[in-house]
């Protein structure tokens, strides 16, 4: 009974957590890119495009969902033909499958031989003149009655569905058989049987589906329509609960017709056949390498069975190298981001991590298949069956980065000729050698970052021109077919960014962030994008942008530096500015921050007090004293903005000095202004530019996070105040607000996938930390030396912290009172 109702309290527990976490995901998080979820430098169409639905994404189901080739232009093509060659395939196209429904209906009237208007742009259409004419009237037929086919299977309204005529199709179906039989046109005959399939299969006769192929259509050689009705029998076989041959026939549509590729995957998958079933019907090792291909197309994890099988079988399979570019983008995604992201994580544009990244295990999984693919890569380069063997020391060149071992690394692209075609794998081949340049620099300096300078050049002009190619607005933010501008970005913002920062550089560091930043779409205003701009908010001292200041005025003299500062001119200098000021206050360089904030303008200023939202928020009075904290409460009245807050600092400041009588008081009145300025004051603005309730960050990853998130220096004002002042209530406030700045620093315990199994451990450390909270020295002190004030009064009512405190103070321990724990 005892492990039922366990199980039953976990049960709902777990269920509670998981409506929780979609509700946060809906309302707060952002959806992730499909496209751009990982850190990858190698692209994903070095090997071509024909099997680009096939690319990775583990946030789609495909890559892409439009058929490879167009199935309308491969039929038009086929029409044009038959006609002897007089007609163009475009005007065909238009005509079958683009007019609207008024002109499609003219259009039926007219060739059924009703007198009609039609639309001058369809009259003199030369597939509409072809068919009007005597002369073809065995087109004509054919024409309309596939339309009159077409019309009966396309008529569904999910919101009031029709009952399906039935009797109608069969007849369709008996004059389609009647009709192929009769005609002598090779062309219109197999036509003829295909719409005889179709609708075989469409009325439920899956045997007759089979047996027009089998007797009609599988005789076809010259045609496509050879592989739709194929397509037809696999389904029929589905049907007939037949899926290992199904899978079978879906596997020949997917090799041979492109423009029923998606189609046929679609389907082999749902057969749910198992590959080794399959494998038994193919007739070569090319249809099974295919097989495997498919099959390893719908695995998102780690798994070079499929890309081993396919190889051995047939090496020059086009599905060789499209597997093997996917677990090189699987490693990218498991193995590389997830490293990479160790390092300044604050402005790294990939948050998604696994929830395994912590795993030991898991990570030494991932290197042992590292290894094993790379060991493939040399096999395929070293014996050169595939279709790109190249390919195969560029990837292996790759993988030997990913590890740092930059040798290992050279000596393989140092195997490859120097006279590579142009193309994508010679542009692959440049990337990594930029990538294995970067890594052996240990001091970036100039004669290092000339070294750099062609290859960024040339990669700068790759996505100038991509951008140029592909300026659309059906992108999938910025970055679906912009391969070289994702390169680009990662190589700034994630390689060279990186290194400048741990070199102390965090000017050039910021600039490469900026270099990084996609170029801007039509119509955008902004230049930096928001990892950018994290960056230049939170990860850049005051001193570093008043250089960035400088260089907008005079740019580097030297080559490289110029190249790098190219995207400088475009940020605001109102906005850098307002940076400057904020990072002075920061740093408690008042004076510093007054001058920079006064030569922004007023409104910019305000423009850039927003709420976690974006939202626009009325300012707070930093210089009050509650005894509760309300991070959110805003005071429209006496509110400050940060000229303000930064004019009465810098005041104090001075008034301690010229004024020691009265310090106490500006020492608290600073405090306050410190306290109020952080995570949980009603000030936080005047440091940050976001909040959250996440906020209180144990790894204070920021330059200010000891005042943000700990109060630092509030707390040694509180303290400093109380030292010279001998009035009791002023230090019994003192000491309350020492106590909230002294909970201020205990760090909350991090919830890490090490607690994964051991919930209990993670629980322990959570009361801990309560227990931590209330067990507060301030708190003692504030009872043994200001127990008759009037703030200790209000602050039994108020702080539940304090009265915890006291119950567990009075509570007897063998007899004695004392203080907790003691």
């Amino acid at each position: 009974m005892k492990n039922w109702k366990k199980f039953l309290i976990c049960s709902i527990s777990v269920f509670t957590f998981l409506i929780i976490e979609v509700a946060v995901n809906f309302a707060c998080g952002p959806e992730p890119d499909p496209y751009d979820y990982y850190i990858s430098f190698f692209h994903n169409n070095v090997q071509g495009d024909d099997y680009r639905n096939f690319y990775l994404t583990e946030y789609r189901y495909l890559f892409d969902d439009a058929e490879p080739v167009n199935e309308a232009t491969v039929n038009s093509k086929e029409w044009a033909a038959a006609a002897g060659g007089k007609l163009k395939a475009a005007d065909i196209e238009q005509v079958m499958y683009h007019l609207d429904k008024r002109a499609d209906s003219a259009l039926m009237l007219a060739l059924k031989g009703e007198k009609v208007q039609m639309p001058d742009s369809l009259s003199k259409n030369p597939f509409v003149s072809f068919l009007m004419n005597k002369k073809h009237q065995e087109f004509r037929d054919y024409f309309t009655h596939a339309k009159d086919i077409e019309e009966q299977n396309s008529v569904y309204d999910p919101w009031d569905p029709a009952p399906v005529d039935t009797a109608a199709r069969l007849n369709l179906l008996s004059q389609s058989l009647s009709k192929a039989g009769k005609t002598k046109n090779k062309f219109l005959k197999t036509r003829y049987y295909y719409q005889a399939c179709k609708l075989s299969l469409f009325t439920d006769n899956n045997d007759q589906t089979i047996r027009i192929y089998d007797q009609y259509l599988d005789k076809t050689t010259d045609s496509h329509v050879k592989g739709w009705g194929l397509a037809l029998k696999a389904g029929a076989q589905r049907w007939k609960k037949d899926t290992i041959t199904s899978a079978y026939n879906f596997s020949k549509v997917f090799a041979l017709y492109p423009e029923r590729r998606v189609q046929a995957y679609r389907n082999y998958r749902n057969t749910r056949a198992k590959v080794n079933d399959v494998l038994r019907l193919a007739q070569n090792n090319e249809e099974k390498a295919m097989i495997w291909g498919i099959e390893g197309f719908g695995d998102p994890s780690l798994n070079l069975s499929y890309l081993e099988n396919a190889y051995q079988l047939a090496p020059a399979s086009p599905v060789v190298n499209i597997l093997l570019t996917r677990e090189l983008n699987k490693l990218e995604s498991y193995y590389l981001t997830d490293n990479l992201k160790k390092k300044e994580n604050f402005y790294n544009p990939y948050q998604f991590i696994r929830w395994d990244y912590n795993n030991t295990k898991a990570k030494e999984e991932q290197a042992l298949h590292l290894e094993k693919v790379k060991a493939f890569c040399l096999k395929l380069a070293e014996e050169k069956h595939s279709q790109q063997p190249k390919l195969g020391y560029v990837a292996a060149a790759y993988l030997a980065w990913m590890e740092n071992h930059n040798a290992e690394g050279w000596s393989y692209m140092n195997k490859i000729a120097k006279d590579l075609p142009a193309g994508r794998l010679q542009d692959q081949e440049k990337i990594v050698r930029l990538l294995l340049a970067a890594q052996k620099i240990h001091d970036y300096n100039q004669v290092n970052e000339k070294e750099l300078l062609p290859a960024l050049t040339w990669l700068d002009q790759k996505v100038k021109e991509e951008h140029a190619a592909t300026r659309s607005t059906d992108y999938w933010d910025g970055y679906d077919g912009r391969r070289f501008a994702a390169t680009a970005r990662n190589f700034y913002q994630i390689i060279l960014a990186p290194a400048y920062y741990e070199q102390g550089d965090t000017v050039s560091a910021a600039l490469a962030m900026l270099k990084g930043d996609p170029l801007l779409e039509a119509g955008s205003k902004d230049p930096l994008s928001w990892q950018t701009r994290e960056f230049m908010r939170t990860g850049i001292r005051p001193n570093a942008l008043v250089k960035l200041l400088a260089l907008q005025q005079r740019p580097s003299a030297d080559q490289y530096g110029r190249f790098l500062q190219d995207r400088l001119a475009a940020v605001d200098p109102d906005e850098l500015k307002e940076l400057a000021g904020t990072a002075f206050l920061r740093q408690h360089q008042f004076a510093k921050a007054v001058l920079y904030l006064k030569q922004v303008p007023a409104k910019k200023r305000d423009s850039l007090i927003n709420g976690y939202y974006g939202e626009k928020i009325a300012t707070g009075n930093p210089f009050v004293d509650r005894l509760a904290d309300y991070p959110l409460v805003r005071d429209t009245v006496h509110g400050y903005g940060k000229l303000r807050y930064a004019q009465e600092m810098a005041a104090l400041q001075q008034k301690i000095k010229t004024d020691p009588k009265n310090a106490a008081r500006y020492y608290y009145r600073m405090a306050n202004g410190f306290y109020n300025s952080g995570t949980f004051g009603n000030s936080w603005y005047l440091l940050s530019y976001t909040w959250t309730s996440n906020d209180s960050d144990p790894a204070e990853s920021h330059y200010y996070s000891a005042d943000y998130i700990k109060a630092k220096t509030a707390r040694e004002y509180y303290q400093k105040a109380m030292q010279l002042s001998k009035d009791p209530e002023f230090r019994a406030r003192c000491v309350f607000m020492l106590a909230k700045c002294y909970q201020k620093q205990i760090p909350y315990p991090e919830y890490t996938s090490e607690f994964f199994d051991n919930y209990q451990k993670y629980q322990g450390l959570e009361k801990e930390y309560h227990r931590k909270l209330r067990k507060n020295p301030y708190f003692a002190e504030l009872l043994n030396s200001y127990p008759r004030t009037r703030l200790f009064a209000i602050a039994q009512g108020e702080c539940s912290y304090l009265r915890d405190f006291l119950s567990s103070y009075n509570r007897p321990t063998s007899g004695k009172k004392g203080l907790p724990g003691k």
